[in-house]
């Protein structure tokens, strides 16, 4: 098993930004040969 944690912090006024443009990294992730799973979470702050 292989897993990956990222913490990657991003200016408030560019979260919105982010986020777009992570989900589409997401979505080309979730289906790649091998892949289980792909989470993305954020803090609250």
């Amino acid at each position: 098993m292989h897993v990956t944690l990222v913490e990657i912090n991003v200016h408030e006024d560019k979260v919105d930004e982010f986020i777009e443009v992570f989900r589409q990294n997401h979505l080309g992730s979730v289906q790649e040969e091998g892949n289980l799973r792909f989470d993305v979470l954020q803090d609250r702050k």
